[in-house]
């Protein structure tokens, strides 16, 4: 059988449907998926390989691309991974290793939240925004550093985040629209750039 070597690549890697790096992802399970590319007519897929931090799951038959059930143990809170694809096709082809698709598990379990709702001291006027201003410090010390910041927000309503200044995200009318007495979204943000050691607002 002639084989087509790299008459094949993966692209678009995601994780529930996101893309590019995901954080805050929901599912201790996430499902996976993505599209392969070919200029060969009438290719299929017959077989497929998830590696999770470098770690190959072993070649798995099938031509299943979406939503492929997550390959190792279930995501504890806060746990990152790093994921690549590879795919077989029914000729024969191989294609080489997709990106790397980054994603780490939010808050998954309910004792993971420990805030508490924020209020305003004075409300303002009926229909305009409230402000709230939060300080935090952060530890000044030599041989001290910052590795990563996570900001999980929600609010009963829509919100706009500050850090020391500056905009956090990009959403606008965050974290989204949701039936409020049921269940609140939120969001993830990765804010490592905006701390800094000692007092932080």
């Amino acid at each position: 059988m002639v084989t087509y070597e790299r008459s094949v690549s993966v692209r678009d890697l995601r994780a529930e449907y996101h893309h590019g790096a995901v954080m805050g992802i929901g599912e201790p399970c996430p499902r996976l998926s993505w599209i392969s590319i070919t200029e060969t007519p009438g290719w299929t897929q017959s077989a497929y390989e998830v590696e999770v931090d470098g770690n190959p799951a072993g070649r798995q038959e099938g031509g299943a691309s979406v939503f492929v059930d997550w390959p190792g143990s279930p995501l504890r809170s806060r746990e990152r991974h790093r994921v690549r694809v590879r795919v077989w096709g029914a000729d024969g082809s191989a294609s080489g290793w997709s990106d790397e698709l980054l994603l780490e598990a939010g808050l998954l379990l309910p004792e993971d939240w420990t805030a508490q709702w924020i209020t305003p001291v004075l409300s303002g006027p009926e229909g305009r925004p409230s402000y709230f201003r939060c300080p935090l410090t952060l530890k000044d010390e030599a041989g001290v550093s910052i590795e990563r910041g996570r900001l999980y927000a929600t609010s009963a309503g829509i919100n706009q985040l500050h850090l020391n200044g500056h905009v956090v995200g990009t959403s606008l009318l965050a974290p989204g629209w949701s039936a409020y007495t049921d269940r609140l979204r939120y969001e993830t943000h990765d804010v490592t750039d905006l701390l800094s050691a000692g007092a932080n607002v």
